[in-house]
């Protein structure tokens, strides 16, 4: 399975959180996963990138938006669902911001064995939500998190490899 691969177990996870509603998928790149969210029952799936890629012909409910993510206005009411996928491992303005304004947010990438998918600063805001689903693989985990916490939760291990550069955390 490559690196950003969804498992049938992961889409499963993903389609009790996606149906009926509207996803900005965040760092969208060929769009891929945005299709597959849509054809998972979405309402909506809007992609956000900064490379603006050969998407073909789009399916009606899915819309790409080639802009950085801060330069994107925060739609009202709040986003629904996020989804981020193997985001970079430099600070992206905006990208904490708009986790702090979603409903749900979906993660999907990798701190073990040497890979790195975020910043601290976006991990320590994962860990001021409720973890609803944890479903892992060699080279994807999928971390699914609700709503904000009073008090920080002991990160899994994805979390804690995103937070902490002084080690190589490796798969169990």
């Amino acid at each position: 399975m490559p690196y950003g691969l969804l498992t049938d177990t992961m889409l499963s996870v993903v389609a009790k959180y996606v149906r009926d509603r509207v996803v900005y998928d965040l760092g969208a790149g060929d769009m891929q996963h945005a299709r597959q969210i849509k054809a998972l029952g979405a309402e909506n799936v809007i992609g956000v990138d900064t490379e603006k890629m050969d998407h073909g012909r789009l399916p009606p409910g899915v819309q790409f938006v080639h802009k950085r993510l801060q330069d994107v206005p925060m739609p009202t009411p709040r986003p629904d669902v996020l989804f981020i996928s193997w985001p970079v491992n430099r600070p992206m303005p905006g990208l904490v911001d708009w986790t702090w304004r979603a409903g749900k947010v979906i993660y999907l990438g990798s701190n073990l064995d040497g890979d790195c998918c975020g910043t601290p600063a976006l991990f320590e805001a994962f860990l001021q939500r409720d973890l609803l689903e944890h479903v892992t693989h060699r080279r994807n985990t999928l971390l699914v998190l609700g709503t904000p916490r009073e008090t920080l939760r002991t990160p899994t291990i994805e979390e804690l490899a995103g937070m902490d550069y002084s080690r190589v955390y490796t798969w169990p």
